[in-house]
């Protein structure tokens, strides 16, 4: 599974083909992909623990590295895979996402959207 080939990758140093390969795994088995459209449920169910994992890990390193020189396009990277892993699932650690997410979009001024994303890990929080 694509799932060994990243673990391989981040083992053996490969930090930039790890990355590219969990994008490519988002993409292939993520939620509007075609794998979640032909396969069963059960199938799904063991390739979504990784999808998410996968998808908050991309989201954290963009955030990572839109904090270095910020560029326009690492943020709206970062900004991509928040929305991602935001949108299909109800996680336990949505409002802690939609709060880096809220706190990224204010570094880079985009109020409206901080604010809807602050509402929502507000109203999420337990």
């Amino acid at each position: 599974m694509q799932s060994r080939v990243i673990q391989a990758y981040q083992q053996a140093g490969f930090a930039t083909l790890a990355l590219e390969a969990k994008k490519e795994f988002v993409v292939r088995y993520g939620i509007k992909s075609e794998f979640q459209r032909v396969n069963s449920v059960p199938v799904n169910e063991r390739v979504l623990p990784h999808v998410k994992r996968n998808l908050e890990e991309l989201a954290r390193h963009y955030h990572a590295v839109a904090r270095r020189p910020r560029k326009a396009r690492t943020i709206r990277k970062a900004v991509r895979w928040y929305r991602v892993y935001l949108d299909p699932f109800d996680d336990p650690r949505a409002p802690s996402m939609h709060f880096l997410l809220a706190e990224l979009l204010f570094e880079d001024k985009h109020s409206r959207r901080r604010r809807r994303s602050t509402t929502r890990a507000t109203v999420s929080a337990p």
